[in-house]
């Protein structure tokens, strides 16, 4: 529940940054908060995909231990051509 309310707490920062920054680039002018808050939930939204799809992924379990059925080492070669002769 704690990552969900610092999830929320991220977006919430990063859309009160984006609506900043638009309205700076919009020459500071009045009277344009809310649309400039809008536009900053679209943009920051539009990311949110992109950010789970770069997140570092889960750790693979290890690979289980070889069992008898592996290849034959080149000391079991010689072994069984030594037993031909």
């Amino acid at each position: 529940m704690q990552t969900q309310q610092a999830n929320s707490t991220v977006e919430l920062e990063a859309v009160q940054l984006k609506a900043y920054e638009l309205w700076v680039q919009g020459g500071c002018r009045e009277g344009v908060a809310e649309q400039n808050w809008n536009e900053a939930e679209r943009l920051v939204q539009a990311t949110q995909p992109q950010r789970a799809a770069t997140s570092v992924p889960a750790a693979e379990p290890p690979s289980a231990p070889r069992t008898s059925s592996s290849p034959p080492t080149a000391q079991s070669n010689n072994k069984k051509s030594m037993k031909r002769h």
